[in-house]
């Protein structure tokens, strides 16, 4: 079975395509500030551009069917900035929930929130208890921040502290939308947390986190050597991405189900 798009199938056929191996997959992104040099869209161009590596990918077993990307997500760390949206984290969380609902309203028992902004993790896990909680389902976070890169690709330094508009994002953005880059603002966001981290504490590693904000990091917003990227890594990080998902996606349809009923009443 392939991952195909919810929202390209009809009423009809998609009732033949639910049952107990089928995974829903809610794709959560955000639009928010990304430095001088990328486009308030980024966290949503890149995971658009992942959904249509995966579009049409064979699966192990089971089907995945990919549900609409929700564009907007929890930004307030980015505020700060001028064109960053952000939603509630009650608002979202409602929303993602009742998109969830629905799709098991269908017949869906399984759902990943694929996840492209690392200030979704904490919402959407609290998100996937909800509906362990109330609905019986199997469901999971992923997020593709936490997903590493290929070996090589990215350094230490970076995979620990370019975590905005660096290297990996910049690199993705040469592949899929290179007229969106503005190359001439391009440069090495060195993250402030680099200098303040221990192994206990800091901003977005550490034992201790401490809540923050992009200003804390950097005063441009991004946060990263965006100048170390190239379009080679972009493609080398997005095949590695892709495969990753698609494994994700496999072990979550060879899960089993739960079979404790929901809790909630």
């Amino acid at each position: 079975m392939s991952i195909v798009d919810w929202a390209e199938l009809n009423t009809t056929h998609i009732a033949s395509q639910i049952d107990e191996r089928t995974l829903a997959v809610l794709p959560i992104a955000a639009t928010e500030q990304h430095g001088p040099h990328l486009p308030l869209g980024t966290d949503s161009v890149i995971l658009e551009g992942l959904l249509d590596r995966l579009r049409g990918r064979q699966l192990a077993e089971g089907r995945a069917l990919l549900l609409p990307l929700q564009p907007v997500g929890f930004s307030p760390e980015h505020k700060g900035f001028a064109g960053t949206l952000s939603l509630s984290a009650e608002t979202l969380l409602a929303l993602w929930c009742e998109v969830a609902r629905a799709a098991a309203a269908s017949g869906v028992r399984r759902l990943l929130l694929l996840n492209s902004h690392g200030g979704n993790a904490a919402l959407a896990q609290a998100a996937t208890m909800r509906l362990r909680d109330e609905l019986g389902l199997l469901a999971a976070v992923l997020t593709t921040h936490a997903l590493g890169a290929p070996p090589g690709a990215l350094d230490a330094d970076e995979l620990r502290f370019g975590i905005h508009a660096g290297h990996g994002e910049t690199a993705l953005m040469r592949v899929l939308a290179p007229e969106l880059v503005r190359e001439a603002e391009v440069d090495r966001f060195t993250s402030r947390e680099s200098e303040l981290a221990t192994e206990l504490a800091g901003f977005t590693g550490g034992k201790l986190r401490l809540a923050w904000r992009t200003e804390d990091l950097h005063p441009t917003g991004a946060v990263g050597d965006a100048a170390a990227a190239t379009a080679a890594d972009g493609v080398a990080l997005l095949d590695f991405l892709t495969d990753r998902v698609v494994e994700a996606c496999e072990t979550m349809l060879a899960w089993p189900l739960p079979e404790t009923p929901p809790l909630s009443r």
